[in-house]
């Protein structure tokens, strides 16, 4: 899932394993039978866990694609460049 794989990227600079301390049936007893709920690491900007909380839609089709995805990582990296040249 892609809300998974943000969370293992360390796009935060924070990489943490999403299900810390779970073992296997119990990640998937999660993703099988309850709302998926990645806690968001510390420090992690608003608007990635935002992505990250709309990837993990219990609605397939309130998903986004991975291209929005990924443009929006594009476009989220460039903001934070540019606010680093400042």
């Amino acid at each position: 899932m892609p809300g998974d794989w943000l969370t293992d990227l360390g796009i935060c600079g924070c990489a943490q394993t999403p299900y810390a301390g779970l073992s296997e049936e119990q990640i998937l007893h999660r993703k099988l039978h309850e709302a998926v709920d990645i806690p968001s690491p510390a420090g992690c900007p608003a608007v990635l866990v935002d992505l990250m909380q709309a990837c993990l839609s219990r609605q397939p089709s309130q998903r986004p694609t991975m291209p929005a995805v990924t443009n929006r990582l594009h476009s989220l990296l460039a903001t934070f460049w540019s606010d680093d040249d400042s």
